[in-house]
């Protein structure tokens, strides 16, 4: 798992900007690559490690 941070200031800036669209091409690209947001990591995690007997899960 990557999490990729995008703040404005630091990668939408004309001089970076072609390394973010080269970074994004690759990587979609991948056929071993996947795009998810938060919630669907959770989810994900949330089946596939249920939480053990006794406590709840906060997803």
């Amino acid at each position: 798992m990557l999490a990729i941070g995008l703040h404005p200031h630091l990668i939408s800036v004309p001089h970076r900007i072609h390394e973010l669209e080269r970074m994004l091409d690759l990587l979609t690209a991948s056929p071993d690559a996947g795009f998810f947001t938060g919630s669907q990591l959770a989810d994900w995690y949330a089946a596939a490690e249920p939480a053990p007997n006794g406590t709840h899960s906060a997803v």
